[in-house]
């Protein structure tokens, strides 16, 4: 009976192992699929963030533009 649990077990610890190697590459896949989904956002942080500044230095030129007009309309 002895050879039988300790065959039993070990066929256990196999499955468990098995089970573990799979979950940890389902792990893997996942933490790379969230790396690149993080790369694409901060490259798009980041274009946004030079349009931000784009459209703010535009306003201000525009407000500019304003001021000089209103000086002539006076």
């Amino acid at each position: 009976m002895y050879p039988f649990f300790r065959k039993s077990f070990q066929s256990k610890i196999e499955k468990a192992n098995r089970n573990l190697s799979e979950t940890l590459n389902r792990l893997s896949v996942i933490q790379d699929s969230i790396r690149l989904k993080i790369e694409r956002n901060s490259g798009q942080i980041n274009k946004l963030s030079d349009e931000n500044k784009t459209l703010e230095s535009m306003q201000t030129k525009v407000s500019k533009q304003i001021g000089d007009i209103g000086k002539f309309v006076e």
